[in-house]
């Protein structure tokens, strides 16, 4: 594609040009997700969570109850996860010319604030068990009940694991999960020291555990949501080596006005100003292409606006 002539000056020594590009694949993001298999999740998680409830209730047990409140939110979080992909499959339109995929990465962080919501209810709750004075808990109940929610949110998982490879809305409803095996795990270990040494403080102990586990594995994808949102530069990218890589290019004699943003967690675009010595624009499409690929391939940029100005030796360009 040409560039788009914008302005001539003397001669032609002042020219400015944009060019854009980005590839037309809205609507296949998060294709590989199963929507069958996060309806099931959510149908399980309820019917765990009632289970865990009734048992949490009958041993009297804080960190149980803890995790069905847990799983509870688990289902809120997969029905916010299907509901988030299938608004992020809908097309770009007249108003959403971007699409709807920043969906995915609105129900990623409301499923990551959730976590943190539950995790200091959770870290009141066992804090306020701690000082309460001790009581008895069903060591048996907790053991069973707890060992088949571990299965329960294994199996959940692994429903979820090929999807939250390489989605971030995925992977935030799958860490739900997966927490929630290791919180069943916890619980199931202060069962036995219940029942073998009569440590019952280690019920509230092990509540405090899970709190701090779900908010040290939470962390990541609320700030990386919240960072995508205010269109951050992305982690791992710096537009020093960006701008640097450019400039490698012939002619391009320097680069200014520089922005890189991603839209979901796996788009990144690109925008900027490039200045170059006078060459006809011809040339000016090759040289486009050419930086078009460069940040492709160094940096897995797929979408491209370049603002370029051509000037002579004895004329200074600048673009506002």
């Amino acid at each position: 594609m040409a560039f788009p002539l914008v302005g001539l000056g003397y001669s032609g020594s002042i020219i400015g040009m944009s060019a854009h590009h980005h590839d037309h694949s809205h609507c296949n993001h998060g294709a590989n997700v199963n929507q069958s298999s996060l309806f099931w999740a959510v149908i399980i998680n309820v019917m765990l969570t009632g289970a865990q409830l009734v048992g949490g209730y009958m041993a009297d047990s804080l960190s149980m109850i803890a995790d069905a409140i847990h799983n509870f939110g688990d289902a809120g979080a997969l029905l916010i996860a299907l509901f988030a992909h299938r608004i992020a499959k809908l097309p770009a339109d007249d108003n959403m010319t971007y699409g709807y995929r920043r969906a995915e990465i609105l129900g990623a962080l409301v499923n990551g604030t959730a976590l943190v919501v539950i995790s200091i209810y959770l870290l009141y709750s066992g804090i306020s068990k701690l000082m309460a004075p001790v009581t008895e808990v069903n060591a048996q109940i907790v053991i069973v009940v707890s060992f088949i929610a571990l299965i329960i949110d294994g199996l959940t998982a692994a429903l979820m694991y090929k999807g939250a490879k390489d989605n971030i809305n995925m992977k935030a409803a799958f860490l739900h999960n997966i927490m929630d095996a290791m919180t069943s795990f916890m619980v199931m270990l202060s069962g036995f020291a219940i029942m073998f040494w009569g440590v019952y403080r280690i019920d509230a102990i092990a509540t405090l555990l899970i709190a701090c586990y779900i908010v040290f594995h939470t962390y990541g994808i609320v700030k990386k949501s919240i960072l995508i949102l205010m269109q951050s530069v992305p982690a791992g990218l710096n537009i020093a080596d960006v701008k640097a890589e450019i400039i490698k290019q012939e002619p391009v004699s320097d680069v200014g006005h520089i922005h890189i943003w991603q839209l979901d967690d796996k788009n990144l675009f690109f925008e900027g100003a490039v200045y170059v010595e006078d060459i006809g624009l011809e040339k000016c499409d090759q040289l486009k292409e050419e930086l078009r690929q460069t940040l492709k391939e160094k940096f897995n940029i797929g979408h491209s606006t370049f603002d370029m100005s051509l000037k002579s030796s004895n004329l200074h360009c600048e673009l506002h």
